[in-house]
């Protein structure tokens, strides 16, 4: 529960003290950050748990459904 609250609390205090722009690179930087953590840590250990091929096919469903949800959002 405390996850949600400090990120609302983060993103409130972030649209109120920085202008647009900065926002948009804290969050690029935030989404980098999270990108090199699913490649350095997630995927080894998923790769270590089970065979590679559903390791590979869950990578690909998840960025699928990234994909398709950013797309949906396009159109709403």
């Amino acid at each position: 529960p405390a996850e949600p609250v400090g990120a609302l609390l983060g993103y409130l205090l972030l649209i109120a003290l920085l202008p647009a722009a900065a926002s948009s690179l804290v969050f690029g930087l935030v989404a980098g950050i999270m990108l090199h953590i699913a490649v350095t840590e997630l995927v080894p250990s998923a790769c270590r748990l089970v065979p590679i091929r559903a390791a590979a096919a869950s990578c690909a469903t998840g960025a699928a459904t990234m994909a398709l949800s950013l797309a949906l959002l396009r159109l709403a």
